[in-house]
């Protein structure tokens, strides 16, 4: 049965208005338009890493509210009743007994500050790991964007080289036409042109996977072209003077180092709280009876457990023995990566002075004097000045570095970045 026109004229209207609310949804959003001031905060704001670990971080809510109990257990109320076997005792006289009872388990060693004490330290670690998660995504937002700035510069520039080599193609074309040069230089030109067209598109895809990439990275659909991204494509202000100092605030900021640190505490707590639940915990009862001459009775009892030796008791010994060297263990794991620390700020710093030293080689001066010696090369071939063969040696020369000062300004960028994650700094704002 063949669906009614109008009923999918209305289907089709419907679709067309639901992908209009969400193209209009997302040219809304504050991250459709990525700059430096903003891309930390979309980037951290849509990464479901930093959402788990958020949400972790919640659960030990409830586990601080279950640690901060005052009684170990709930009060235990117990009834009991029967009567009297005596046989010279007719059925009908005897008494009935009958004994009603509230027990409360009492905790006398000081448990409850030591889980408590427990939790804290694993809520520091936790908090420790989101701060890591913030980080890192931020580092990978700031790579993604600065990507996509190259690509972008890279495509406009491919475009500009793209039409001046047209231009030269058609000037070489027509001098062999009126038979000022060999045809093979016009095909030569017309070679190269093409070349760049292909430049050209590889760098209109780059571009769009970056785009894609760094839309996604901020909670877009990386298949919507609404993206855009402004900004300079310049390194980050994040390199200080460097020396012990810098080293030391870095060691300081790891969010890697704080969580095994406080992996350690939560792991020596253990071994506190261990000690402390070796202490017996007495039971205390009230109690009231009917004995068996019609008696009401009415008392208190206290019970205390007997600390047996292990293995046939529970002395909590082989508990301690594990949380101690776990202790030992992430003391070891805080030290290693403060030694690990070390060294990637060491190797960072002298990545982005070698980044450095690779951009300080193409000054503005110099890149716009190439660009105009590009534009000027289709005038001095129809002026005759130059041949066509040494213009397009000249063209590619001078494109490849055009290219290559783009490459140098990304990598300058990138090494930037990585200053920044080895020096532990959040990335939430631009540094200084």
């Amino acid at each position: 049965m063949t669906c009614p026109s109008w009923l999918s004229g209305l289907a089709l209207a419907c679709a067309g208005a639901l992908v209009s609310t969400i193209s209009a949804a997302e040219q809304a959003s504050p991250c459709a338009t990525l700059t430096r001031t903003n891309v930390t905060r979309c980037a951290v704001g849509a990464s479901l890493g930093v959402r788990s670990e958020q949400l972790t971080l919640r659960s030990f809510e409830g586990r601080q509210r279950a640690a901060g109990i005052f009684l170990p257990s709930n009060p235990t109320v117990t009834v009991t009743g029967g009567h009297s076997i005596e046989p010279t005792v007719l059925a009908a006289q005897r008494e009935p007994l009958w004994t009603v009872s509230v027990s409360q388990e009492l905790e006398v060693g000081g448990q409850r500050g030591k889980r408590v004490d427990v939790v804290s330290a694993e809520q520091r670690a936790q908090s420790a790991r989101l701060d890591l998660t913030r980080r890192a995504a931020a580092a990978d937002a700031w790579l993604l964007y600065f990507d996509a700035l190259a690509a972008a510069e890279e495509s406009r520039l491919a475009e500009r080289l793209a039409t001046l080599s047209a231009a030269l193609t058609t000037v070489a074309r027509a001098r062999a036409q009126a038979g000022l040069v060999a045809d093979v230089e016009a095909q030569v030109a017309q070679a190269a042109a093409s070349r760049l067209l292909q430049a050209q598109s590889a760098a209109q895809s780059r571009l769009a996977t970056a785009s894609a990439s760094l839309a996604s990275a901020v909670g877009l659909d990386p298949a919507s072209a609404n993206l855009r991204i402004e900004g300079e494509l310049a390194p980050l202000k994040t390199v200080g003077a460097g020396g012990a100092g810098f080293v030391t605030d870095a060691i300081e900021r790891r969010a890697e180092i704080t969580s095994a640190l406080a992996e350690a505490d939560a792991q020596n707590s253990k071994v506190a709280l261990y000690g402390r639940l070796r202490v017996p915990n007495p039971t205390v009862t009230l109690f009231v009876r009917n004995d068996w001459i019609n008696e009401r009775q009415i008392g208190v009892g206290l019970a205390i457990p007997i600390p047996v030796p292990a293995p046939v008791g529970r002395t909590y010994a082989g508990e301690i023995a594990e949380a101690s060297a776990l202790a030992a263990r992430a003391g070891n794991e805080a030290e290693r990566l403060r030694r690990s620390v070390r060294l990637e700020i060491a190797q960072a710093l002298q990545a982005f002075e070698a980044r450095q030293r690779q951009a300080d080689l193409f000054q503005p001066a110099q890149v716009r004097q190439t660009e105009e010696t590009l534009r000027s090369i289709a005038e001095e071939i129809e002026a005759r000045r130059l041949p066509i063969r040494d213009a397009l040696l000249t063209q590619q020369a001078l494109i490849d570095y055009l290219f290559a000062n783009v490459e140098a300004r990304r990598q300058l960028c990138f090494a930037s970045v990585e200053v920044a994650r080895a020096a532990g700094l959040s990335l939430a704002e631009e540094p200084k």
